[in-house]
């Protein structure tokens, strides 16, 4: 630096003993050339250099009124506030650019008065573009949406106000490249004035050689100081470059490691970035599928039109957020992706492809699936469980009045006897029918016991060969340990059953149905992969039949209540949602493996319980005698409805009993007082108003200990000691018939 500057004084004073020297000669020519040099200046008032600003200025009105149309787009087809704010201040800044380009372009006095005439006319388009689109912007707020042909109107607007831009900043181009050429000629006039000037002595030709033997030096060491300094910026650029390629490769190393699916795909669609997520959810490596069109190749047919839109937006310049839709693995397994869309951008803002970044949502829709069926369950087990208690009432007073009535009639003809035997044998199925809608509402009461799988299997399939007749095959393959489930023993024979109907169903043709037991030890992982189970030993029960097999939406609706496959009047839709319903009740579940064309298995998971039969109650059954038991004693019999009240009554007093009666906990509370000699309190559990069965039974055990109390109940999962382990009440289900009574009330009071 400091030779430079060295250099740079010796050069001035060489430079000023010249000028001292031609100091004379200098006036002369300087006198000469004055009338030249003011005429050239009169010329260069108009250089190129107006025009280009102007132009700049231009540039930057389309530029900035570009960006804001942009912005707005994006808002109407997205609602993106931040894409709104955007235009707006685009609105707000563009009337400053309009002013530099006044500026700039009419200081020259040589502007034609129809370049103004056009700038105003700019003005005024997008004055009109900015008020049509907060119109349209107003509807969009009021209505979440904007008309296509509100779209097209606004671009039909916006296209307007760009071809006056365009023909403005062409007149601007035109005029710049006349003022170059203007320029060149005062250049050619000024060289021509400095030859006749030259010609004035030789002095001024010696003076003009020296000076500019001076530029050439000085333009030489300007030049050596170029080339230094470009050296040193290839140098930085090589280092921006690495620097460039460095966070190029940490980025894919990002993406590659991302706990996220991430692909890219160029301008054309075709897949240029493939994360290790992406590979590992579909099964298709990163290798085999660049290049490839992602619409076409792992989108299914039904969806591909809108994957398509969307990635075609984003190629817009138009990003989409949380749209999901379905992938297929390699395997064919569908997968629930969540997209986002977002535009890829070169250095100089050119779009250049699209990058989605995908959730897997395939869990988290199957639990929304699970929670939405446990709480259709919760529903229909909740209507069910009142419909059956009412349901329960009127079959009590229907199987006791048929009872008394048989009884009271004695010796019938065989039509009467057929009459009240079918009309009981309806009861019966009512109340079966009633236990069943409880089954698939999981609020049914079990009888469970002790029982083989094996055994249950082998009798099962001797009772469906004539059933399943004799174009299918049956055959059985049973585990050798005999393992033994704790379960109701009519619920699970009713399950096998029902489910070898169902294959029955399904081999219109003929075919095979094979009937399989095994034991097996889940650990906690495996049981949660199979469905809600505990760890440990489980027998499990394979129904496999050879034929039609069902699809996999299908098989995600078979447990729902009506649900059927089979032609209209052939089929309830309740056989597998009671088969469901029995086995998660017996701390089980089911799991369906099927595929069209090739069959279906139904594997019934059920704990093992081999070894410990003894640690679970079982049921006892009770006989009944031919002659119905009766008595004398004295029963106070409450129930809130009558028609159930005066059955028992009824049925009691026939069979020689006392009895007095109550509609309710209260009334029946005030009879006790009056009545110190009741022997038994038979009431029901479910009664409106202030106190139910189960208080009653409470205050009547504490106030009159000698009391037997006998409770009833048409709901079947109603709990009779209300989690006290302080008393317990026998409970009568209803619908009861003379006998159940008789024997029920027979069993308490011999206790007494």
């Amino acid at each position: 630096m400091e030779k430079h500057e060295k250099n740079e004084a010796k050069q001035k004073h060489v430079f000023f003993r010249l000028i001292l020297s031609y100091a004379i000669l200098g006036v002369v020519i300087s006198l000469a050339a004055i009338v030249g040099i003011r005429s050239i200046d009169d010329e260069l008032s108009a250089t190129p250099i107006v025009y280009e600003q102007a132009l700049y200025d231009l540039h930057a009105i389309e530029a900035s009124s570009d960006r804001g149309a942009q912005a707005l787009y994006a808002y109407l087809l997205t609602g993106v506030q931040e894409e709104l704010i955007e235009y707006r201040r685009t609105v707000e800044t563009l009337p400053t650019k309009f002013d530099a380009f006044a500026s700039s372009a009419f200081l020259s006095t040589t502007q034609e008065e129809s370049q103004r005439i056009r700038f105003d006319a700019i003005k005024k388009s997008w004055a009109n573009f900015t008020r049509f689109a907060e119109v349209i912007v107003g509807e969009y707020n009021r209505a979440g949406t904007v008309s296509v042909d509100k779209l097209l109107s606004i671009e039909k607007s916006l296209a307007e106000y760009h071809g006056q831009v365009n023909f403005l900043i062409e007149y601007e181009h035109t005029k710049s490249q006349e003022s170059r050429l203007s320029l060149n000629k005062i250049i050619d006039n000024s060289q021509l004035l400095s030859l006749v000037t030259a010609l004035i002595g030789l002095a001024a030709l010696i003076l003009i050689a020296t000076l500019m033997a001076k530029q050439v030096n000085r333009f030489m060491t300007n030049q050596n100081n170029l080339l230094d300094d470009l050296r040193q910026h290839g140098a930085q650029l090589l280092f921006a470059q690495q620097q460039s390629d460095l966070i190029a490769g940490e980025l894919t190393q990002f993406i590659d490691s991302a706990n996220a699916p991430i692909f890219g795909i160029d301008a054309n669609g075709l897949i240029n970035e493939w994360n290790q997520k992406t590979a590992n959810i579909t099964g298709y490596p990163k290798e085999d599928v660049l290049g490839q069109d992602l619409v076409q190749h792992f989108v299914t047919e039904d969806y591909r039109a809108a994957v398509q839109e969307v990635l075609q937006f984003a190629l817009r310049g138009i990003e989409t957020s949380n749209y999901e839709f379905p992938l297929y693995t390699k395997e064919g397994a569908r997968i629930d992706v969540l997209l986002n869309a977002t535009t890829r951008r070169d250095m100089d803002s050119n779009i250049t492809g699209v990058i989605g970044v995908g959730q897997d949502i395939t869990e988290v829709k199957a639990a929304q699936a699970a929670l939405q069926q446990s709480q259709r369950l919760e529903v229909v087990g909740q209507l069910t469980g009142g419909v059956a208690h009412d349901f329960n009432n009127l079959l009590t007073v229907i199987t006791g009045n048929l009872s008394f009535l048989k009884g009271e009639l004695g010796v019938m003809s065989s039509d009467v006897t057929d009459i009240i035997n079918d009309a009981q044998s309806a009861a019966r199925d009512g109340a079966e029918l009633t236990h069943r809608l409880l089954a698939f509402a999981r609020q049914q009461v079990l009888e469970p016991k002790a029982t083989s799988a094996n055994d249950l299997i082998a009798d099962t399939s001797r009772l469906m060969r004539r059933a399943l007749g004799e174009d299918i095959s049956i055959t059985t393959v049973l585990d050798t340990k005999n393992p033994i489930v704790m379960v109701d023993q009519g619920q699970l024979e009713s399950a096998l059953m029902n489910l070898c109907i169902n294959a029955r169903d399904a081999m219109q043709a003929g075919g095979s149905l094979k009937i399989l037991s095994e034991t097996k030890s889940l650990s906690q992982n495996q049981a949660e992969e199979i469905g809600d189970l505990a760890a440990g030993k489980y027998v499990i029960i394979t129904v496999a039949d050879s034929g039609s097999g069902m699809s996999k939406n299908e098989i995600g609706q078979v447990f729902e209540p009506f649900y059927t496959t089979k032609e209209p009047g052939k089929g309830s839709g309740l056989g597998l949602s009671m088969v469901h319903g029995f086995v998660i009740q017996s701390q089980g579940t089911v799991v369906i493996e099927s595929k069209l064309g090739t069959g279906t298995d139904v594997k019934l998971y059920l704990p093992d319980v081999t070894g410990n039969e003894d640690n679970f109650a079982s049921t006892v059954e009770t006989t009944f005698s031919e002659r119905l038991p009766s008595g004398t004693e004295k029963i106070l019999i409450v129930d809130d409805e009558p028609r159930v009240r005066k059955t028992a009554v009824r049925i009691l007093r026939k069979l020689g009993y006392e009895v007095i009666e109550a509609n309710s906990g209260e009334e029946a509370l005030a009879l006790l007082k009056k009545n110190k000699d009741i022997d038994l309190l038979f009431s029901d559990i479910m009664m409106p108003g202030g106190m139910n069965g189960r208080q009653l039974a409470s205050i009547v055990n504490t106030e009159y200990p000698k009391i037997q109390i006998q409770l009833t109940s048409g709901y079947e999962n109603v709990d009779v000691t209300e989690n006290s382990t302080d008393f317990d009440f026998p409970l009568l289900r209803k619908p009861y018939g003379q006998e159940d009574l008789a024997t029920a009330l027979r069993i308490l009071l011999d206790r007494s």
